[in-house]
C-alpha cells in the first residue's frame, strides 16, 4: 500500500512540476511596464510633400508591453506606426516592447509617418502626438515638423558593410 501511494505522489509531482514551472514564468512576464520617451522628433519628408516622420526612443524598465495606436492634433492627418523587417518596411497595427529593452525609431528603420498634412504644416509646425500602450495607456509628445535631417548614404559609403538580418 505505500508503494502504491508513494507511485501516486510521484505522478501527482510529475503532472505539478511543469504547472508550477509556467506559472513562474507567467508571474515574472505580469510586471508592470515602466515606459519613458526621449529624443523624440519630428521631421518633414523629402519624398512626399504631405507627409511627417516621427522618431523617438521607447524604453522599458518593466514588463512587456505594446504600442498599439497612435494618434495626432494635426487636423485631417492620419498616423500609422512602420516596422523594419526582414523584407523591408511594413505598416503595422501594434509594434511590441519587450520586458526591460529599448525600441528606436530612427531614419531608415521603425518609425511613425504621419500622412496627409495640411498645407501649413512646414518646418516650425507645432504639434502633438500620442502612443497609445496597451498596458502603460497614452504618452503624448509635444513636437515641431524640422526639416529632414540627410540619412541615408551616399554613392560609395557602406559598400563593404554586411546586410542586417
Amino acid at each position: 500500500m505505500n508503494t502504491q501511494i508513494l507511485q501516486q505522489t510521484v505522478s501527482r509531482l510529475i503532472l505539478a512540476i511543469p504547472l508550477v514551472l509556467m506559472a513562474a514564468v507567467l508571474g515574472c512576464t505580469d510586471a508592470k511596464p515602466q515606459i519613458t520617451l526621449e529624443n523624440a522628433r519630428a521631421e518633414l519628408s523629402t519624398k512626399s510633400a504631405n507627409e511627417g516622420l516621427v522618431y523617438v526612443t521607447i524604453r522599458n524598465e518593466g514588463g512587456p508591453d505594446a504600442v498599439k495606436d497612435v494618434r495626432t492634433t494635426v487636423p485631417g492627418a492620419i498616423t500609422e506606426i512602420n516596422s523594419m523587417t526582414k523584407t523591408g518596411l511594413v505598416r503595422t497595427d501594434t509594434m511590441p516592447i519587450a520586458a526591460k529593452s529599448t525600441v528606436e525609431l530612427k531614419p531608415e528603420d521603425s518609425t511613425i509617418v504621419i500622412r496627409k498634412l495640411p498645407p501649413d504644416a512646414k518646418a516650425g509646425y507645432q504639434f502633438t502626438v500620442t502612443l497609445v500602450f496597451e498596458r502603460s495607456g497614452e504618452r503624448t509628445l509635444s513636437l515641431v515638423f524640422k526639416n529632414t535631417e540627410k540619412h541615408s548614404m551616399t554613392e560609395g559609403e557602406g559598400k563593404n558593410m554586411t546586410p542586417r538580418d
